[in-house]
């Protein structure tokens, strides 16, 4: 029986239906699945969406985290034991450095997974170079996206050995969730944080991080709001880096609704209350979630978006504008004002959700662990 050791800094929510399925999946092909992951930093604690694997399957282990910014975990026994190390992409693994001279020497099949390319305006000029540079040492590649793939050829890693594994959430039992509610209960829950039946609503639905752009997305909404009176804004998510959504509220709390970070059968309700999804930048699997839920995402061509950007057709499943806020507005206001064009892509969202599951991205996943390990 062959061994995959998986290595995850934390453990996401969304990420736990996933390794269930991968676990299973390799199974059946007498493959023993092994992933490996570490408790979160203090800071990321209040973003309360980690949790705990099957000890089946999940190992947790201690990690030690240098100057608060390079993580090791302490994993050799299980990568040596290890027929191909599955490591997240980021410089900041200590683990990863280690390892790289044994797939150097083809000792050891040490393949990432991940976005391939940094976006980040705080990325460091060495790390990138770094990256590049190391590329020919890694046996395999697990990209987000296609785009991800394409950025990986072009600085010259070998297409045969790169899989897309369609990156994605459990959007079908999501969409199961949203369903599941009726037009009653959702009067009642819009009735029970302030919102009149027939308001038009955008939902947020994500960590109130610098990246998603707040002020932009709050200043849209009071545009917005000043053309369509009835209109109201819901927030899920919490640990907001700056101050800006709590001072916003001290004005506008009759019409913006901050419910904090909901996961589940709750944050499907809040989703099930939106006519749009609104999240001008840092847009990442949270396209999945406004997929899932029918909801078209509104965004802007802002340079850091994650990979699953790529997913949103415009004006198929969702809108992508300038990174201004009033060309952002009126596209908004467009499409509110027009029951239409909302149908049409309240239509498109629903079939993107079918289009990027996690059942496809299992199965990807699981293809290109095959074909690595059968690789000399």
């Amino acid at each position: 029986m062959k061994d995959v050791l998986i290595i995850e800094a934390q453990m996401k929510q969304y990420r736990a239906p996933f390794y269930e399925k991968l676990y299973e999946s390799l199974r059946a092909d007498g493959i023993r699945l092994t992933v490996a992951y570490s408790e979160p930093r203090s800071v990321e604690k209040t973003e309360r969406d980690q949790c705990d694997l099957p000890d089946k399957y999940g190992a947790k282990v201690k990690g030690y985290w240098v100057l608060n910014r390079l993580l090791l975990q302490p994993l050799f026994r299980q990568a040596a034991m290890a027929d191909l190390i599955i490591a997240d992409e980021g410089n900041r693994y200590l683990l990863n450095h280690l390892l790289l001279p044994f797939s150097a020497c083809k000792l050891k099949k040490l393949a990432l997974w991940g976005m391939g390319e940094n976006r980040q305006t705080s990325r460091l000029a060495f790390s990138e170079w770094y990256k590049k540079k190391t590329l020919r040492f890694i046996t395999w590649w697990f990209t987000y996206t296609s785009g991800t793939a394409e950025h990986l050829i072009r600085h010259g890693f070998p297409r045969e050995r790169i899989t897309t594994v369609q990156n994605a959430i459990d959007t079908r039992e999501l969409s199961r969730w949203v369903a599941q509610f009726s037009k009653v209960e959702v009067l009642r829950a819009r009735s029970e944080i302030g919102i009149p039946p027939s308001a038009p609503v955008g939902v947020f639905c994500g960590m109130l991080r610098n990246i998603k752009d707040i002020p932009f997305l709050l200043e849209s909404a009071k545009l917005v709001r000043r053309r369509i009176p009835d209109f109201h804004l819901v927030l899920v998510g919490g640990a907001p880096e700056n101050p800006c959504v709590e001072q916003q509220l001290r004005f506008d709390r009759e019409w913006i609704h901050w419910v904090g970070p909901k996961f589940g059968v709750e944050k499907a309700l809040f989703l099930r209350m939106g006519d749009v999804f609104m999240m001008p930048s840092g847009v990442g699997l949270a396209i999945l979630d406004s997929f899932a839920a029918g909801l078209p995402l509104f965004t802007s061509r802002a340079p850091v978006h994650s990979p699953e950007v790529e997913y949103l057709e415009n004006g198929r499943n969702g809108v992508i504008t300038e990174h201004d806020v009033a060309i952002y507005v009126q596209a908004l206001v467009d499409v509110l004002c027009n029951p239409s064009k909302l149908a049409v892509l309240k239509e498109g969202a629903n079939r993107s959700s079918e289009k990027y599951s996690i059942e496809a991205m299992v199965d990807n996943f699981c293809r290109g662990i095959r074909d690595c390990l059968s690789r000399g």
